[in-house]
């Protein structure tokens, strides 16, 4: 079977004023010229053997990136899974981007095992410290910032290139269907598209599978393939550029280059179909992507957008919509052990409501039950262990504009404390996920010295409240 890990990352500085001063003019993206181009630490440019796919630009061209992400060890002496290399490359059309890490891999070993594999794969992105291959995306993406920004910029570049969610795809012949969830099903060219919601890699990767079968033609299966992973990327790279639209770094009302993304990005994301593809569907399966654009952020797009035309803000708000709209039916569930009562009344925070009453916590979390019986909470859940009684995505909020408060040195830190803040109020949030960035914040500011204590104290609130 092959394997691909994609770590897909937006660009965001075509859109702000100034752009070339920041970027360099070449490569010319989307058309660069091949063989003569080339970005530093990656490579030259070249064609994709196979061509482009519509309506996607970028997939003609691509770099090696074989310089810029290296394994630490051999990949075929992997304890689990014996990984074969196939290909390391970056592709982008100048503002979604994607780094794409293949393997090949044998039939035989169960998808958990092969996603876990490549997942923890122990990798070093050029200029920084070694870790795991599902963890090198924001690595990736300040070294192709760096790489494409001007020496005498990048000193005082901010954080404007954006990591997005890996996605790990198998491509697998002849094995079909063991349990995951069934996106599309093509009975006319035998392909079919699974995606996984329940894995031991969940809150780092999205997992996808690709089955077809022996007679299926290899241009049929690369198409769903790669629609797949492009939409993955579509998805990632819209969500963060709204959200640097929510939060005022990017304005559309004065960058004509953002309302013409925005609205072709949008279209794009709503097409029902495409070609033979249910796009729903696919969206249905990529809707934990669209989680973090919680109702109360996407209630703010009109308020974003006072200054752009109605008909692009409505396109926006309905693409942002879209993959909640299409998510299928799978409520959070975590259960809570309540312990500790007094004068038989359950104590949440500020609650303080007899045995059988709903308790309230955070904003729409509910928990029904008995005193001492484990009580569900069907809502966003911050995992078992989140403490009662504690705002995260406030903290989270002071986190930022503590971080920010650093000044231009803690930009990348502060894109890392909003991805968290994002993640806690999504309709799944991974604690995993909220921790992990939050751990990543505090490795960094913790070098700053005294100035940074305010943000260090916060970070460790938030890591004390995730447990």
């Amino acid at each position: 079977m092959l394997v691909i890990t994609e770590l897909p990352f937006v660009d965001l500085r075509p859109f702000l004023a100034g752009d070339r001063v920041a970027r360099l003019a070449r490569p010319a993206w989307p058309l660069p010229l091949v063989g003569h181009e080339f970005v530093r630490d990656f490579g030259v440019v070249r064609a994709t053997p196979d061509g482009g796919l519509h309506p996607w630009s970028g997939e003609e061209y691509f770099c090696a990136a074989s310089s810029a992400l290296t394994f630490r060890g051999s990949p075929t002496k992997n304890p689990r899974v014996r990984l074969v290399p196939r290909y390391r490359r970056m592709l982008t059309n100048g503002v979604v981007g994607r780094v794409e890490v293949a393997f090949q891999v044998s039939n035989r070993f169960d998808l958990d095992d092969v996603a876990r594999s490549v997942a923890d794969l122990p990798v070093r992105v050029r200029g920084a410290a070694p870790g795991r291959l599902a963890a090198a995306g924001l690595a990736l993406a300040k070294l192709y910032s760096k790489a494409t920004t001007p020496v005498s910029c990048r000193d005082r570049a901010p954080a404007l290139v954006v990591p997005g969610q890996p996605l790990i795809l198998v491509e697998r012949r002849g094995l079909r269907g063991d349990g995951v969830a069934t996106v599309m099903e093509d009975p006319e060219t035998g392909v079919l598209l699974e995606h996984l919601w329940e894995t031991s890699v969940a809150g780092t990767a999205a997992l996808w599978a690709v089955s077809h079968g022996s007679a299926t033609a290899a241009a049929v299966v690369r198409q769903v393939r790669v629609h797949a992973m492009r939409l993955h990327c579509e998805s990632q790279a819209f969500t963060s550029v709204l959200r640097a639209c929510l939060t005022g770094r990017l304005s559309p009302a004065t960058s004509e280059p953002l309302r013409d993304y925005l609205h072709g990005s949008a279209k794009r994301i709503l097409r029902p179909r495409y070609e033979s593809l249910p796009q729903r569907g696919l969206l249905a399966g990529l809707a934990k992507a669209y989680a973090d654009l919680t109702p109360s952020v996407t209630a703010s797009v009109e308020a974003a957008f006072r200054n752009v035309s109605p008909s692009l803000t409505r396109l926006v708000a309905e693409a942002a919509e879209l993959g909640r709209a299409t998510a299928p039916d799978r409520p959070a569930v975590l259960f809570v052990n309540i312990k500790n009562t007094d004068g038989g009344k359950v104590i949440v925070g500020d609650n303080n409501v007899e045995k059988t009453t709903d308790i309230h916590i955070g904003d729409g979390a509910r928990v029904q039950g008995a005193v001492g019986s484990d009580i569900g909470i069907g809502n966003s859940a911050f995992g078992d262990g989140a403490r009662s009684g504690v705002d995260l995505p406030a903290l989270l909020r002071q986190l930022v504009t503590q971080l920010e408060q650093l000044g231009p040195t803690a930009d990348e830190q502060v894109e890392l404390a909003r991805m968290a803040e994002v993640e806690a109020a999504a309709a799944e949030p991974s604690r995993s996920r909220i921790r992990a960035l939050v751990s990543g914040v505090l490795s960094a500011v913790r070098e700053a010295g005294e100035a940074a204590a305010p943000a260090i104290q916060t970070a460790e609130a938030i890591r004390q409240a995730l447990g």
